[in-house]
């Protein structure tokens, strides 16, 4: 592995957000003007630069001259099976990471400090139907619909959770600490804030982030495990899968 220092962690961290932000930003708005489905914007705007961030994982992985078999996978991507330990340091996390969005909520909802720009018009009205769900979901029937629920929940744990966590706490974690040492956790983690710079058109909604995301780093540093970051980061982001569950299910 080739440490990865303060200067070139802001490439590493920086590339990847002008990629997700040209596509939900610039690319999103064009999309929505020519018509075609929400659907189809969803996956080729939201699910596409995610399966990137994977697919560079898996190829840094190999390029690193490691060998295409489980052991040598999860011993590089730090996956190896989780110690009761690991799984008290994963349940603190998820409850942390829970009452921290929580609490960042109460004390920063409604507050700007300073808007560092104005959300396109487009991509507010595409949030805005992502998170509504009655009897269809970006203009698809949801009632019985279980293969819309299982392709959406398989996407969002493939892409976003494992294309983020096997590209921040897989390959970069490590080779940040090489160069930082005990300091890697918050640089990985205020970086991987700003990474949401898509959604952090506020002062305020950036700082919301930044302790989520820096203790989810300090936890995957400290275990040494990338596991409980793909953890915390699945229940996190739980909210579409669970309410797609519940109007397919009727409930």
């Amino acid at each position: 592995m080739q440490p990865i220092g303060l200067a070139q962690s802001f490439l590493w961290f920086g590339i990847p957000s002008i990629i997700i932000s040209w596509f939900v930003l610039w690319w999103l708005p064009r999309l929505m003007a020519t018509g075609l489905s929400l659907f189809m914007i969803f996956n080729l705007t939201f699910l596409a630069p995610l399966a990137l961030m994977l697919l560079a994982a898996l190829y840094l992985y190999r390029r690193e001259g490691n060998p295409w078999t489980w052991a040598a996978f999860s011993e590089r991507m730090r996956l190896k099976r989780m110690n009761g330990a690991d799984w008290l340091w994963t349940a603190g996390l998820v409850i942390g990471v829970l009452a921290i969005g929580r609490l960042t909520g109460m004390l920063l909802g409604g507050h700007e400090i300073f808007r560092f720009y104005t959300h396109p018009v487009a991509f507010t009205e595409f949030m805005a139907k992502m998170s509504t769900m009655t009897t269809e979901w970006v203009g698809i029937p949801l009632p019985g619909n279980w293969l819309l629920f299982l392709y959406v929940t398989f996407a969002l744990i493939a892409f976003n959770i494992f294309g983020e966590e096997l590209w921040w706490r897989g390959i970069i974690l490590p080779r940040q600490e090489l160069a930082l040492g005990h300091y890697a956790w918050l640089v990985n983690g205020l970086l991987w804030a700003a990474f949401h710079a898509f959604y952090h058109s506020t002062l305020a909604n950036f700082l919301s982030y930044i302790p989520g995301t820096a203790l989810l780093a300090f936890v995957c540093w400290k275990r040494k495990s990338t596991w409980p970051g793909i953890i915390a980061h699945t229940v996190q982001n739980s909210a579409i899968p669970i309410l797609l569950f519940k109007r397919v299910a009727g409930l």
